[in-house]
């Protein structure tokens, strides 16, 4: 497959991106340059490049791996000239240790791109060669990931490509035992490995190659860290990190992308050394460029250099309607430039801005608020999670804002290791009187009850809104106190309180006290929509804690629709002609 200049598919792409034929963000070119520094210099290092090596998983790949789903399915698997550069590098380049001769020289490897780029299938069809024709006896390829469900992606894949191809399918077969099931080829073995909990981590394993997919979902080191010292009985052992962005910063897949930026940026041929053994390219939107200019990621320009599959696996059309749509709901807009752009989540790119929210911070006292009209938001959750009561109070005149009280409670003694769990630091809100202590080892509905009867003695309460899930005996009993409970559904009764949290939280027309395990949950909020286009925000999709915001938007709701809205003339009068 020589290229009219006589390089490499590989080679071409690498030369046409230093020389910006092919629109690339700053990552790709570094690697590129980086690869041409290598082949100039690298000898030095003890560096050897082996092309008959890289084009033999090449080979591989394209004639006994095919494509099984969408309108490929089928047909062989060709690799794009993008994913033949991360194989050229991963496969050609060799150096000389200290002790043990001439090895591999990459032993990690960090690729991200956006979604639907086919990375779970370049991943099954790199964990297939390593299975059968690597030359490895016994090795053990494994297919990693937080779930079950996330190791079976790259594994699921790499079982349809061995169905599909006579020639795979003669040589490995699946088998399923108590444990899952796996690929083996002789007494080599490919299976999937769900790392979900400390209690479960399996010791034991002679990893010769793994993957560790979606790795921003990872809240912890552990997998990584326990792949890696299972890898030490194999010389030629490979770790492939491979994923989308995500939208928490604070997780070791953002460090770990940082870590190569920098490295990326920085290097030369003084410090290339103790990079040697790490490959890694990153397809995204420069963050330079979007500060520069906010609506990059809107623009045609920007999506050819985050996305390598653009018009393949990607099409134009699916870009187009997903921009539209992203235009008009902000909480689509997050998704888009995340999974579609491979631009990390801040602050700015919520649901609603963290900034904006901030800004309508106040100090509020709630003596001032006594006898005032308000409603109530109620979300219990679950026995062993927090518990939410906010209270909204509507504007008395044209021009003031929303007011929002919050309570929240907190069950459980270890409050540290909770907040470890949930990445919130709970003792701290707890010290600061943020949280309440809301029991031992489950809520106790007694105090979110005395609290609401003080409440209920101190406002003038018109309704409480709740979520009858766990709530109809508490309900039960606050109506027979007088107050009025009204139930509350969680997704289409939301969707216009949603709807106008949003926007008169963006407007500075909320004001709250700044709450910080309220402003957390409002940063952890994503907002998805029903079949009718409804939207409400999801406590399944967000991931963490949100149940103050859902008690919040609940109260702002029967808040908001208390409020007399001015009429349209045209309702009444018509359209005056003069």
């Amino acid at each position: 497959m020589a290229c009219p200049m006589g390089w490499h598919p590989a080679e071409q792409y690498a030369a046409d991106v230093v020389e910006g034929r092919i629109p690339s963000c700053e990552p790709v070119r570094n690697a590129c340059e980086r690869y041409w520094r290598d082949c100039e210099t690298g000898s030095e290092r003890g560096l050897v490049f082996k092309p008959e090596k890289a084009q033999r998983v090449i080979d591989f790949i394209e004639t006994m791996c095919c494509h099984w789903k969408g309108p490929l399915a089928g047909k062989p698997f060709l690799l794009a000239p993008w994913q033949q550069f991360i194989i050229w590098n991963l496969f050609g380049w060799y150096i000389h240790t200290k002790r043990d001769g001439l090895r591999r020289r990459f032993k990690i490897i960090y690729v991200e791109v956006p979604r639907k780029n086919g990375k779970s299938l370049l991943a099954a069809a790199i964990s297939l060669y390593m299975l059968c024709m690597d030359g490895e006896i016994a090795a053990e390829v494994y297919s990693c990931a937080t779930s079950l469900d996330q190791s079976m992606e790259v594994f699921k894949s790499a079982c349809k490509m061995v169905e599909k191809s006579p020639a795979l399918s003669k040589r490995i077969r699946l088998r399923t035992t108590r444990t899952g099931p796996f690929l083996e080829y002789k007494d080599s073995i490919f299976a999937p490995w769900a790392y979900e909990n400390k209690s479960k981590r399996k010791e034991g394993k002679s990893t010769h190659f793994g993957t560790i997919d979606e790795y921003h979902v990872h809240d912890t080191t552990a997998m990584f860290d326990t792949m890696r010292s299972s890898w030490k009985a194999r010389p030629d052992a490979m770790i492939l990190i491979i994923t989308t962005a995500g939208h928490d910063k604070t997780v070791p897949c953002y460090t770990e992308r940082e870590w190569v930026l920098k490295t990326l940026r920085l290097l030369t041929e003084e410090t290339a050394a103790a990079f040697d053994r790490y490959f890694a390219i990153i397809y995204t939107v420069d963050a330079e460029d979007l500060e520069k200019d906010p609506d990059l990621w809107q623009k045609e320009s920007a999506w050819l250099k985050a996305i390598p599959g653009l018009g393949v696996s990607v099409t134009w059309d699916c870009m187009d309607t997903d921009l539209a749509e992203a235009l008009v709901k902000p909480s689509l807009r997050r998704e888009f430039k995340c999974k579609g752009l491979d631009i990390w989540h801040d602050d700015e790119s919520g649901w609603i801005p963290l900034s904006k929210w901030r800004a309508a911070a106040t100090k509020i006292d709630e003596r001032k608020l006594r006898g005032r009209k308000c409603y109530g938001g109620l979300d219990l959750s679950s026995k062993r999670d927090l518990t939410a009561l906010a209270w909204c109070f509507p504007p008395r005149r044209p021009g003031e804002p929303y007011i929002l009280l919050i309570r929240l409670w907190i069950p459980g003694e270890d409050l540290v290791e909770k907040g470890d769990k949930d990445h919130a630091p709970y003792a701290s809100w707890r010290d600061a009187g943020h949280v309440f202590h809301g029991g031992k080892e489950t809520i106790d509905l007694d105090t979110v009850e005395e609290q609401i009867r003080k409440d209920n003695d101190a406002f003038d309460i018109v309704e409480l809104a709740y979520d009858k899930w766990g709530a109809e005996k508490l309900a039960q009993d606050l109506s027979d106190h007088g107050l009025t409970m009204v139930e509350m559904g969680q997704t289409s009764a939301m969707a216009e309180p949603t709807t106008e949290f949003e926007s008169h939280a963006i407007d500075g027309k909320i004001a709250h006290v700044g709450n910080p395990a309220l402003t957390w949950q409002v940063g952890n909020a994503v907002v998805v929509y029903d079949k009718f286009n409804r939207p409400h925000v999801s406590k399944e999709k967000s991931g963490r804690k949100i149940d103050g915001l859902v008690a919040s938007i609940m109260a702002f709701g029967r808040g908001y629709l208390s409020v007399p809205k001015q009429k349209s003339p045209y309702k009444t009068r018509g359209i005056r002609c003069v």
